[in-house]
């Protein structure tokens, strides 16, 4: 985890070694604003007159490791102890066509400010802490709202995913847009058809997690932005309320929030089934393991909702499925917390929460017994008959049958005798 302390007095290094080497060097954009909210920035990033080359050199002439993550558009990625810092040189828009922007390397942080997207993002900081606001973004700060820097319709024009942009920091700070706003994200919401799959799909499932996800995303279907990124979930009689969001978002673990959320969604209030959810996944381009997560929130469902759950087994071999389906800790980070809040589906995931509590360290123990101990101890070949005697097996230890080898191998036994 980042050390907030290290990571701002790491950028602090950064600017002072190029102003000594006689550049001007500011923290940018958004490390400023949450520093000024009292909010430990993600990450930094750095502002400076120095040419891209120039950055470039300076550095590894300081035997810095350096990265030129995007030269051809003036960032350099410099990784200091604390992690990497992208220092980037001031830039001016030339011309953008609402996905990519033809830029020229400048030296004004003023006109850097002007191409930024919203006020709250568009600040600078010194060495010294010195906050350089051209635009009005701490007034905006106090009083929470988001404001597009100059013409709204024009900044979204420039860059499309400025819309979800929008949402997104929305449904993060709890800031609401003001007046105008909207409206011109109503008449623009058609240019969000023009920017890749992939900026479109991060920007959600981050705004899906986010705290205060249910304001942004009624905002989004009153605009129509709703329908333009996820047409699939039109025939959605409503989305979910705050408190339900939040109810997820308490029980969920961070790195799966927006993904987990997305499959509440689909699958309480758009009712896709797993094939539904499968095409999705697919033309939201996720990874093939998120795609996976997403079609067994209705698999799941399912499962819990005509399984006859009568033994321990049955309970736990449901976490296996999510496991599977999920990655570790699937059930209690990314499922459980959807379907427990369901009242269809709240009753089997309790017995399964239980069922894990009590008994999870047998389901998660490497059975005692392996098919070279059948085929030592009792003759038995590999084959169809070994691997139902051994699901049979792991079966009845998850139930608390038998515990030891012996016990095991009594059971085996048993089982042969009944022709298992």
């Amino acid at each position: 985890m980042l050390n907030p302390e290290r990571a701002y007095n790491d950028a602090v290094r950064v600017l002072r070694s190029l102003e000594a080497a006689g550049y001007s060097a500011r923290l940018a954009g958004g490390c400023v604003r949450d520093r000024l909210l009292g909010l430990a920035p993600a990450d930094y990033d750095v502002a400076t007159d120095a040419l891209p080359d120039v950055v470039l050199q300076h550095f590894r002439t300081e035997e810095r490791s350096t990265i030129p993550t995007g030269i051809d558009h003036g960032t350099i990625t410099v990784v200091m102890p604390s992690g990497p810092i992208e220092v980037t040189t001031l830039r001016k828009d030339v011309e953008t066509d609402g996905r990519h922007a033809q830029v020229a390397f400048g030296t004004s942080f003023q006109d850097d400010a002007k191409r930024r997207d919203f006020t709250i993002n568009a600040m600078f900081e010194d060495a010294d802490g010195r906050v350089y606001d051209d635009v009005g973004g701490q007034d905006d700060l106090k009083a929470g709202v988001l404001r597009f820097v100059g013409a709204a319709q024009e900044r979204i024009k420039e860059d499309y995913l400025r819309i979800l942009r929008l949402f997104r920091f929305w449904a993060k700070l709890g800031f609401t847009p003001v007046e105008g706003t909207l409206e011109a994200i109503a008449a623009e919401r058609g240019g969000l058809s023009r920017v890749s799959q992939e900026r479109i799909s991060a920007e959600l499932l981050r705004l899906l997690g986010a705290p205060y996800a249910s304001d942004a995303l009624a905002a989004m279907h009153s605009t129509g932005v709703w329908e333009v990124v996820l047409p699939e979930l039109q025939g959605a009689a409503s989305l979910p309320e705050a408190n339900l969001m939040q109810t997820w978002r308490d029980h969920l673990a961070t790195p799966h929030r927006g993904v987990a959320i997305l499959g509440g969604i689909c699958l309480r209030f758009a009712h896709l089934n797993a094939a539904g959810l499968l095409r999705l996944a697919e033309r939201l381009r996720l990874s093939n393991l998120d795609g996976k997560r997403l079609a067994f929130f209705a698999q799941g469902a399912e499962l819990l909702k005509v399984s006859a759950f009568k033994q321990t087994a049955d309970l736990l071999d449901l976490v296996d499925r999510c496991e599977q389906a999920g990655g570790a800790d699937a059930w209690t980070q990314i499922y459980a917390p959807i379907w427990n809040a369901d009242a269809g589906l709240k009753a089997a995931t309790l017995a399964i929460d239980q069922a894990e509590l009590k008994h999870g360290h047998l389901r998660r123990a490497k059975l005692p017994l392996s098919g070279r101990d059948l085929s030592k101890a009792l003759g038995m070949a590999t084959g169809p008959e070994m691997g139902q005697v051994l699901e049979a097996l792991k079966r009845s230890y998850r139930n608390g049958e038998w515990r030891s080898a012996e016990e095991g191998l009594g059971v085996a036994r048993a089982l042969l005798g009944k022709g298992a």
